[in-house]
């Protein structure tokens, strides 16, 4: 429990000062090492909320990131428990 604190703590702070792909490979590592990881897209969805800005590519959607980490985290759930050295 400790470990995953801290490691909110880590993805909140490089959502605030480190670039964005390092934030991209935490909110990854954090929803592939712990079971139900929700945080990563409510992080996520706070640096929208500070950092969004319209994307005229994605017709002016505001929330991209989190609507990307959302489909990632129930990608990523679904298949860890396809695979047979993930532990459930």
């Amino acid at each position: 429990m400790g470990l995953r604190i801290f490691f909110i703590i880590i993805l909140s702070i490089s959502m605030l000062f480190a670039p964005f792909y390092v934030s991209i490979i935490l909110g990854l590592l954090g929803l592939f090492y712990f079971e139900k990881f929700i945080e990563a897209p409510i992080v996520f969805l706070f640096s929208d909320l500070i950092h969004g800005a319209n994307i005229a590519r994605f017709h002016g959607i505001l929330f991209v990131s989190f609507l990307v980490s959302m489909i990632a985290f129930f990608l990523i759930e679904m298949s860890k428990k396809k695979l047979k050295f993930y532990n459930n």
